[in-house]
């Protein structure tokens, strides 16, 4: 009888540790797959009395890519996003799920002063381009067999490009015609 309870519990065990076995390799491809692809402007928008903006609120999307064969399950997507190295803003979103061998954009949103905007444009418009760093903290967490979560682990990312945007002016020559 006791013969039984010793193969039972060495089949329990050896199940175990294969499953964190396989969530660990699993993490470890996340790990270093990830990583923040882009980030594009969905909507801006101006607060200030008598209509002098004081303050911008940018709605982004910030693009992750998870190139692994696993789906991504993120418990807290952190992030702090710098501009030319002001800080434009910070915070996090939950549970954000992002399919093997694709990129998701996560919506964020931050706030800036209309004196750091200003300042900013004028570095582009005198420098021809500005530093965009997106840079946070990634939680991901550890299920045993995929489904018990134990634990969450968080993985850092940090990205800095160069975007390419294009100033134009309006057309001059544009004719409205009513009635």
């Amino acid at each position: 009888m006791e013969k039984k309870y010793i193969v039972a519990i060495t089949i329990i065990g050896i199940i175990i540790v294969a499953g964190f076995g396989y969530e660990a390799y699993r993490y470890n491809q996340i790990r270093e797959g990830i990583n923040v692809d882009d980030v594009g402007v969905r909507n801006v928008s101006t607060e200030g009395p008598f209509g002098l903006p004081t303050e911008i609120e940018l709605d982004l999307d910030v693009y992750v890519n998870n190139p692994t064969t696993y789906d991504l399950d993120i418990k807290r997507f952190s992030y702090h996003i710098k501009v030319e190295g002001r800080d434009f803003g910070r915070g996090s979103v939950r549970d954000v799920a992002i399919p093997a061998y694709s990129t998701t954009s996560v919506p964020v949103t931050v706030r800036i002063g209309a004196v750091d905007a200003i300042r900013t444009v004028w570095d582009y418009i005198r420098e021809g381009d500005v530093e965009v760093r997106v840079y946070g903290v990634v939680d991901v967490p550890f299920k045993l067999f995929g489904v018990i979560e134990i634990f969450s682990i968080s993985t850092t990312y940090d990205t800095r490009e160069r975007p390419e945007y294009e100033l134009t002016r309006p057309d001059e020559n544009i004719v409205i015609e009513t009635g």
